[in-house]
């Protein structure tokens, strides 16, 4: 009995040509792909899981776990069967089925059994190939798996989007160089383009976490969490970019009122308090007299919490950091001081020019834009930041704001 090959979507042309537009057929392997496929076989105990693009006359896949080829013939895909229904597709015995009983990938290597696919459906509605588990032998999937695949192939469209995406705003940002006129609109094109499916691979990777985390092992568990973390420093990256592009144009809006100083002090403290290196270590104390300034309290507090992030960063586990808040005559001081190891002269004189990182700082994993960005909010409120530093003897960062 011969295999039965899946017939065409009714959509077919327009499904190939939204493919191409990813420009992702014959690349090479991407850790990306690869984290969804090695958390799939995890999540559904298969020894196989495959990303698969079904192309005109081939599925290609884009990643694979156990298979050991990057292409097969579209009439032997049961891939091709998965991309014309909703909802994950599965075949429990692939040797009883009518459809696939003949099929090459059955009756030789590698052995096909068990199938299941979830398609990916891009945000247009074009099912462009699947995320799916392939087993040696008959069985089928628990609820839990079955969403969980679901969740990965939703991830995996994410990443595709986000990688031409992010093709698209090198293309632009090469034609843009060159004209800062221009900068605001690519700035415009990297907070509608990167940060939206940056957050939605954060909250799916939560979801998978949160529904699956008690079922996973070690292994499948540390790869979740590496992609979770991996896709909250780009957002906060991304953040970063933009906060400086609005502060180099002006265009930072600030919403003042007036706010108690010991509250900004001590929600900016908390706020560290969940880093791994932040539980603790931050003592801080306020004038008795400290009262209120006129402000946009989350600004000053985002610009307290990179001054502290990086004492912390900066500081040995022994050596608390302290955030003190005194008047001096008409303006307001907040000093951050750490017990790190000092700055260099030399390190001083560019401290606060973009992209510039100490030479240990990147254990942090920062953009190097964390003391601009205070320093220009600052400067937005009329106040002033400096540092003085000795080697050997740690670092101050003092913010002077005035009363009114």
């Amino acid at each position: 009995m011969p295999a039965v090959p899946a017939y065409l979507p009714a959509n077919e042309q327009e499904r190939l040509a939204a493919l191409r537009t990813y420009a992702i057929l014959d690349t090479a392997p991407e850790a990306a792909f690869d984290d969804l496929t090695k958390v799939a076989s995890y999540i559904c105990d298969t020894p196989i899981s495959v990303i698969s693009l079904i192309d005109r006359d081939r599925q290609w896949f884009k990643s694979e776990v156990g298979l050991g080829v990057r292409e097969t013939p579209r009439d032997q895909a049961f891939c091709a069967h998965a991309i014309l229904q909703e909802g994950v597709f599965v075949v429990p015995d692939a040797s009883e089925d009518t459809r696939f009983a003949g099929n090459p990938l059955v009756k030789a290597d590698p052995n096909i059994r068990f199938y299941a696919g979830a398609p990916l459906v891009t945000p247009d509605g074009y099912a462009l190939g699947t995320l799916c588990v392939i087993d040696r032998v008959p069985r089928t999937l628990t609820a839990e798996q079955m969403e969980a695949l679901r969740a990965l192939s939703r991830q995996a469209v994410a990443q595709l989007e986000m990688r031409r995406n992010l093709a698209e705003l090198h293309v632009a940002y090469t034609r843009l160089h060159e004209a800062d006129a221009l900068k605001g609109e690519f700035v415009s094109m990297v907070s509608h383009e990167l940060r939206s499916p940056l957050t939605s691979i954060r909250g799916g990777l939560q979801l998978v976490l949160s529904e699956t985390g008690a079922t996973l092992d070690a292994d499948a568990r540390a790869l979740l969490l590496g992609a979770l973390n991996s896709s909250e420093r780009l957002i906060r990256i991304t953040n970063d970019i933009l906060d400086m592009s609005k502060l180099e144009a002006g265009r930072v809006e600030l919403r003042k009122s007036a706010c108690r100083v010991d509250q900004l002090v001590t929600t900016a403290c908390e706020a560290v308090a969940h880093l791994p290196y932040g539980e603790g270590r931050v003592h801080h104390r306020v004038a008795a007299d400290a009262g209120e300034l006129f402000v946009d309290g989350d600004r000053i507090i985002q610009a307290m919490v990179n001054l502290i992030s990086n004492a912390l960063k900066f500081s040995p586990p022994s050596r608390p950091v302290t955030v003190e808040a005194n008047w001096r005559g008409e303006r307001l001081e907040i000093a951050v001081r750490d017990g790190g190891p000092g700055i260099n002269p030399e390190d001083l004189a560019r401290l606060f020019q973009p992209f510039q990182q100490l030479a240990d700082s990147r254990k942090g994993g920062g953009t190097g834009l964390g003391l601009v960005i205070s320093k220009g909010i600052i400067e937005q409120h009329g106040g002033q930041i400096s540092v003085v530093s000795a080697v050997g003897e740690g670092t101050t960062f003092t913010i002077s704001l005035a009363r009114a």
